[in-house]
């Protein structure tokens, strides 16, 4: 259950980071859910417990993540699972929007992943793996600036 928590945190970030908590992207997470074998009420546990640790302090709540993130380093099926849910999130409201890719640059670089490794084993998932010019301090600021932004406007 604490993978599937991870998931549920890096799910709800990524559809956040453009700003709007967008009702097509929730929907779609817990189809994603569903079909994994998650349980409705385990979904909506999940991510009962996933907006109440957003509202509280997203820097904390990111930085907790590392350690698993790193761990998933070394487990490259783990980490293709993770990236295939975050474009499929990215791509559910049928616009893939700059924030979102750098949501995902964020999660590799908290998670010291090699992008490298996952353009050559599925190349047409290149585009969502896009390199950037700010320094880790700056992407990371960004990334929480807009998820709060987000969260803040679904709390409305």
């Amino acid at each position: 259950m604490k993978e599937f928590q991870l998931l549920m945190d890096l799910a709800f970030g990524c559809i956040a980071s453009d700003g709007d908590v967008a009702q097509v992207e929730l929907d779609c997470l817990k189809s994603i859910c569903i079909q994994r074998g998650i349980s409705v009420q385990d979904y909506h546990s999940a991510l009962e417990h996933t907006q109440s640790r957003f509202n509280q302090d997203l820097a904390v709540l990111y930085d907790s993540l590392i350690p698993e993130l790193i761990e998933m380093s070394g487990d490259f099926e783990k980490q293709l699972d993770v990236f295939e849910m975050l474009i499929e999130l990215v791509v559910s409201d049928g616009n893939v929007e700059q924030s979102e890719l750098e949501f995902i640059r964020f999660v590799f670089q908290l998670g010291q992943w090699n992008p490298e490794s996952i353009k050559k084993a599925k190349p047409n998932w290149s585009p969502f793996l896009q390199g950037g010019f700010e320094t880790a301090w700056e992407l990371r600021e960004k990334v929480l600036n807009r998820m709060t932004n987000g969260v803040e406007k679904h709390r409305m």
